[in-house]
């Protein structure tokens, strides 16, 4: 069974998915057997979800229109509209998202250090399953 997980990091990041479970990143990102997104951000994990629906194919035009919306919940248009300064212009991913962890204090998923946790393993973007993922945050948090 795939568990591959993509971690992720920044403040945009945890609004989208924590208040409307979807993802934004550039048409070059690899989503081949994705299937948990995890965003880790302020020294700790923000967010882990599932993903239910995508990639989707969008656009950012020039004229700051977007094509291949549509299909998505309300809340989604108007929170990429409001957030509009927050993309680049051109294709972008979206994925939904349904959570599995929202705010993770309670379960010790802190990560004592600045930055992303995956910033200190050397190009580390994909986890192959949740337990490597979970291993490798938390073995980081063992040597600081």
């Amino acid at each position: 069974m795939n568990e591959k997980v993509m971690v992720v990091s920044g403040a945009f990041a945890t609004h989208t998915t924590k208040l409307y479970n979807y993802y934004v990143c550039p048409k070059s990102w690899d989503f081949d057997e994705v299937e948990y997104l995890a965003v880790n951000y302020t020294n700790e994990l923000k967010y882990l979800g599932k993903i239910i629906e995508g990639p989707y194919l969008c656009n950012f035009a020039e004229d700051e229109s977007f094509t291949g919306i549509n299909q998505f919940k309300n809340s989604i248009k108007v929170d990429l509209n409001e957030f509009r300064c927050k993309l680049k212009k051109g294709d972008f991913q979206l994925v939904i998202l349904e959570p599995i962890i929202g705010g993770c204090l309670h379960l010790n998923l802190q990560y004592r250090n600045s930055g992303p946790f995956v910033s200190n393993i050397q190009r580390k973007r994909y986890f192959e399953n949740l337990s490597e993922f979970f291993q490798a945050h938390q073995m980081l948090n063992d040597y600081i």
